[in-house]
């Protein structure tokens, strides 16, 4: 019985995160000589850098040329952040993004 409640105070203190679109303008974009891509926003990472950390070097240049039209025709983006449940949350630095709609 102690274990079973150990168990579930365990289980019950585990942050979870439902994830959450947020719609965003995009402030920064940056394409590093590391081959990273580094972005800021205006609701989830107004301060610290946000970062697309996802395989393909064909993703990367595809969501770097949506955020600089973006950023450049000042349109929103809607950005879907796992680690985060609402949009008055701002992102550790350098969360990546689940996907991003232009």
């Amino acid at each position: 019985m102690k274990k079973m409640g150990i168990t579930i105070l365990a289980l019950l203190s585990v942050n979870s995160f439902a994830g959450v679109n947020c719609s965003e303008n995009i402030t920064s974009v940056i394409l590093h000589k590391n081959s990273e891509l580094y972005f800021k926003s205006s609701v989830t990472c107004p301060n610290t850098w946000c970062q697309v950390t996802w395989s393909g070097e064909g993703d990367k240049d595809r969501v770097f040329s949506m955020l600089l039209t973006a950023k450049t025709a000042s349109k929103k983006v809607t950005i879907y952040w796992e680690q985060i449940d609402n949009c008055d949350q701002e992102n550790a630095m350098y969360a990546s993004p689940g996907y991003i709609m232009y």
